[in-house]
Formats: C-alpha cells, structure tokens, sequence
C-alpha cells in the first residue's frame, strides 16, 4: 500500500530501507506454454496457407498437382512415382501429417 508520509520519513531518516523482493526458485510450471487451437492451426497452414494471406496452393494440392502433370500412362510408373515421396523436416512429425498429405493427393 502506498505510504502518502513516505517522502516525509525519508527525509526525517525514520524510514525502513527498501528490501528487495525475494526471488522465488524456478519450477518446471514457469516452463510450460499452453496452447489451444494454434495446435491445430498450425499444422494446417501447410495444407490452407491462404489462412494467413498466403496465395498459394497447400501441400498436398501441389503435390497432387504435379503428380497429374506427370501424365503417366503408365499405372506401374506413377505408382512408383506416388510411393517415392519423401516427407521430412519437422512438419513431418506432425500426427496424421502422413494420411492427410495422401488424402489430398488422391483427390
């Protein structure tokens, strides 16, 4: 609470000194983020980035995209091409990453 005779105590020297507040020791809660729907969202930027004003195609369209410009008359080769995708990075790790991209890529 504030003192309104503090500035007359100090000058009168009846003041207490100012201690500093005391640190508290850290615990793995001070660590913590909590995320709520920006889990999912962020996931799926990848798949809309129109959700955050980029024009541009998602993951999964492009690549079935450039999969249907190959043209392929051959079933054995663009079975061969579909199953040599590669996914890596971090995004990778994501649950689920996996079935979603196939699923937008069979569309």
């Amino acid at each position: 609470a504030l003192d309104p005779k503090f500035v007359a105590k100090v000058e009168a020297g009846t003041s207490q000194p100012a201690e500093a507040p005391r640190a508290r020791p850290l615990t793995k809660e001070d660590f913590q983020i909590v995320f709520g729907v920006e889990r999912f969202r962020c996931p799926e930027i990848l798949f809309s980035p129109n959700w955050i004003g980029v024009d541009q195609v998602g993951l999964d369209e492009m690549a079935g995209v450039s999969m249907r410009r190959l043209s392929c008359k051959d079933e054995r080769l663009e079975e061969r091409m579909t199953n040599s995708i590669l996914v890596t990075g971090g995004s990778s790790l994501f649950p689920g990453i996996i079935e979603r991209l196939e699923a937008g890529i069979r569309m």
